[in-house]
């Protein structure tokens, strides 16, 4: 599930062997009149996908990224993916409508606010929103991109998760509800191409990347 701010701009990015979606750069010259509502979010009908359309496993990597907005923004996006994730999946996001319309509704706002002051990146590039995407980018490199990006993405969201407790930044008790998640909404936790060498590179092109 993902949104793009305002309609204001499209990114373009390559694929290649090696990479997925990257170099990313933003297309300036895509967007709407001046006359075009300018937040429209207000404008949007939140729908899941018709019924049948994608398979489950597609599913659970775009209810991986609602679960990324709502583990940093937003608790009860949250409480409405850990409790219905299951049945959200396995109804294609017909069923239950009201929490499966509600979960759509938000994980676009949440999108829309926090990309809306900063949509071309070009006042920060620390952004809540990057929470699950320092390290899953070679992860996904690591395996052939055999894992889908919100998979990735749910491997990275567990391994900060577990630092962070390890730390002392997040009570034990976040951590075990958000690793809970995971496996809710049909993704794993573990992986064994999680190792040193891999995080330290992801760390070292995040640092170039966000400065």
């Amino acid at each position: 599930l993902n949104t793009n701010p305002g309609g204001y701009n499209s990114r373009r990015s390559l694929n290649s062997p090696k990479f997925r979606r990257h170099p990313s750069k933003f297309a300036y010259e895509c967007r709407f009149p001046p006359h075009f509502p300018r937040r429209t979010d207000r404008h949007i009908a939140a729908r899941g996908p018709p019924a049948g359309l994608l398979a489950g496993r597609h599913l659970s990597s775009g209810l991986s990224e609602t679960l990324k907005a709502a583990v940093v923004c937003d608790a009860r996006l949250f409480s409405l993916v850990e409790r219905h994730a299951g049945e959200v999946i396995a109804s294609g996001f017909q069923r239950p409508v009201p929490e499966a319309t509600e979960i759509i509704r938000l994980a676009i706002d949440i999108m829309l606010k926090e990309l809306d002051t900063n949509i071309f990146e070009n006042r920060s590039l620390k952004r809540l929103m990057d929470f699950g995407h320092t390290f899953s980018p070679a992860l996904e490199a690591a395996n052939g991109f055999r894992f889908t990006h919100g998979e990735a993405v749910a491997l990275h969201m567990c391994l900060s998760t577990a630092l962070a407790a390890q730390l002392g930044i997040l009570p034990e008790s976040d951590r075990d509800r958000i690793i809970d998640a995971v496996p809710a909404c049909g993704l794993a936790i573990s992986t064994e191409l999680f190792d040193l060498d891999l995080c330290r590179r992801s760390l070292h092109e995040a640092e170039l990347h966000r400065g």
